[in-house]
Parts: structure tokens; C-alpha cells; sequence
């Protein structure tokens, strides 16, 4: 079973409570990416490109507005960093990130 179909296993058996959901490792790439999909999620990523594995990324519930803040990402040698701010009536509520 690979991951994808254990996390859609693991928010059915919790009844898709999770609005939000960091992942690390994801050793993406841009080429393969678009592989990613959960229903009624959308999903965006910071692949590692200067050797195999690594990557973060973060599934968003499609009812949730939000941007990607690439200005304020942590460049480090020591880091992958992705930081999205997520947004209610237009009106910032919180700013996610997650580190790997």
C-alpha cells in the first residue's frame, strides 16, 4: 500500500476532521508532482532539487483561501521550509508552516 492510499485510509477512519496536513519527505519533483492527489484537497510543495529525497509540502481543504508566502520561506542548507497564510473573509487567520 503506498502512502497516498494510507493517508486517505487514516482521514476516513477520522472522519475527515483535518483542514490542514503537513507532510515531510515527500521526495517529489517538479516533474512529478501533479502524481499528488486527495480528494478535496489541494496540495502545494517545496521539492528539494540539489540531491534525491527530502520535500515538504502541505494538503489544503478546497474550502480554505490561501497564499503561498515564498518571502518569508527559511533558504538554509539545513532546512526545507514552505509557509502558506490562510485566510477567512479575506482577513489573514493564521500562517502555517512547516519545516523538515
Amino acid at each position: 500500500m503506498n502512502k497516498m492510499t494510507s493517508l486517505n485510509n487514516l482521514l476516513y477512519l477520522c472522519n475527515n476532521i483535518f483542514s490542514i496536513i503537513g507532510v515531510t519527505e515527500t521526495w517529489l519533483s517538479d516533474s512529478n508532482q501533479h502524481l499528488i492527489d486527495l480528494p478535496n484537497f489541494k496540495f502545494v510543495c517545496k521539492n528539494r532539487h540539489d540531491k534525491v529525497g527530502g520535500g515538504v509540502g502541505i494538503f489544503i481543504h478546497n474550502s480554505l483561501k490561501y497564499i503561498v508566502r515564498d518571502d518569508l520561506n527559511i533558504n538554509s542548507f539545513h532546512f526545507e521550509s514552505l509557509i502558506i497564510e490562510i485566510f477567512l473573509l479575506m482577513v489573514l487567520i493564521f500562517k502555517y508552516l512547516i519545516l523538515y
